[in-house]
């Protein structure tokens, strides 16, 4: 999925916002980049391949549960297994699913056998993911697969919407997701346009329909909690599904809090949207200047590995050029021993292989540093437009300034109480969205 992402995280970039927002973020990561000059020595502390290999694997897959545990159970492995544990599972699942095995088994039994195929397809695909670092780590931390066009997919390269011909290909839980970020597309006519006005119109459209039964009263709140719950449940399976979920339900809860307080005149308002602005660009300017700075060591330490190798070959030539004019033997003319030296120089050497595992490791973690990367840069631009959205609705677009909020049932609700009510909504909601994208995920901010 790293490979697929275009990222532009250096220093000249630009942030979300207005123009002190910008100032703020380049600010930001000139601090991330001082600070990290500290961190980073500690990051490569160790130029031994074998502790970078034990770093990714105790980081990723001991220190924090599963986004998904669907590839580890097809391998019957556990989610911290070793690659090695991967293999040998893998292989073990290979035999007992072969086609040889199974017709034997179908002769024993006609009802055995029959998804056999279709399984040890499935346990093909878990293996090309779980056996490398680079595929494991985005899928352990996030759920991501990098041939899979999804919710996730389409947020983190910045899609702007999704047209109905292409999320009918998607699973109805990736189509919710994209619903509730605004980027599934209400039109019928896919070559239409759709602005950023109209993101932010359909997505208060759709809020509108699920805050409607808390105002109008026509469900109790345990019974909308725990139709929320339910659904939140299913989508945090999704890739990054946690993580969207919870970013959602901070800005249904933040929107509502602030119209709470403003009503109360309350101070500190704008203060804490300011606080809270801040705060993400922060988190952005850290992710990203962390992914800089990892990058800038790992390409340091290739170039001085380069540097030493071409140095090593030039002394060898040398060497050898000096045995020559000293009468060593050459090389037998019928090429004998140029066949042997070549077939040398193809066979990797310890130091090689150790330093190929480096390397392999070094690549996973850059690819998970680049994946949190664009998904904090993508959460303030989702964040900004959910508020957006939660505002249309408590300044009372939505309901009318004189006629009200007029219910399903024909119940006409006064537009400052329809607002509060819905305020109050707002925050139950995203009390319950947030609390459950943290139960049983990996993601913790």
């Amino acid at each position: 999925m790293a490979s697929r992402i275009t990222l532009d995280v250096r220093y000249g970039c630009q942030a979300p916002g207005r123009n002190k927002s910008k100032m703020l973020f380049v600010g930001m990561m000139l601090w991330v980049d001082f600070f990290g000059m500290v961190e980073s020595k500690k990051f490569f502390s160790s130029s031994d391949a074998s502790s970078t290999v034990l770093r990714v694997h105790r980081r990723y897959y001991m220190n924090s549960p599963p986004h998904d545990r669907t590839l580890y159970d097809l391998l019957q492995v556990e989610p911290n297994a070793t690659l090695a544990n991967i293999s040998k599972a893998y292989r073990s699942q290979s035999r007992r699913l072969h086609p040889d095995k199974q017709r034997q088994r179908r002769n024993e039994d006609s009802n055995g056998g029959d998804d056999s195929a279709l399984l040890l397809q499935r346990v093909r695909d878990a293996y090309e993911i779980l056996n490398e670092d680079s595929t494991r780590v985005p899928y352990h931390k996030y759920g991501l697969i990098e041939s899979t066009n999804d919710a996730a997919h389409y947020l983190l390269t910045g899609t702007s919407w999704v047209s109905a011909s292409d999320a009918a290909t998607l699973s109805p839980d990736q189509r919710r997701l994209l619903e509730l970020m605004g980027l599934l597309s209400v039109s019928a006519n896919d070559n239409e346009d759709v602005t950023y006005g109209d993101r932010i119109l359909g997505l208060a459209m759709e809020l509108v329909e699920t805050v409607r039964p808390l105002v109008e009263g026509t469900l109790t709140q345990q019974a909308v909690a725990h139709e929320v719950a339910q659904e939140c449940d299913k989508l945090k399976k999704c890739a990054l599904g946690a993580q969207i979920i919870r970013c959602i339900g901070r800005a249904y809860r933040h929107s509502g809090q602030g119209y709470l307080m403003r009503h109360q005149d309350r101070l500190g308002v704008g203060l804490s949207e300011k606080w809270r602005d801040a705060k993400h660009l922060l988190t952005a300017a850290m992710a990203s200047g962390k992914l800089v700075l990892t990058e800038k060591q790992i390409t340091s330490q290739q170039r001085k590995r380069q540097r030493k190798k071409e140095k090593e070959e030039s002394s060898a030539n040398q060497i050898q050029y000096h045995e020559h004019d000293f009468g060593e033997p050459l090389m037998d003319q019928e090429g004998e021993d140029d066949s042997i030296d070549d077939l040398s120089d193809h066979i990797m050497s310890d130091e090689d292989i150790r330093q190929f595992e480096q390397d392999k490791a070094q690549n996973a973690e850059l690819g998970a540093l680049e994946i949190e990367a664009v998904w904090k840069l993508r959460k303030v631009e989702l964040d900004r437009t959910i508020r957006q959205a939660c505002q249309m609705i408590l300044e009372g677009e939505f309901f009318g300034r004189e006629e009200g909020w007029v219910g399903t049932t024909g119940q006409v609700i006064e537009t400052q109480a329809g607002q509060l009510r819905a305020a109050a909504a707002l925050v139950w909601i995203g009390d319950i969205m947030v609390q459950c994208s943290k139960e049983g995920t990996s993601w913790i901010e």
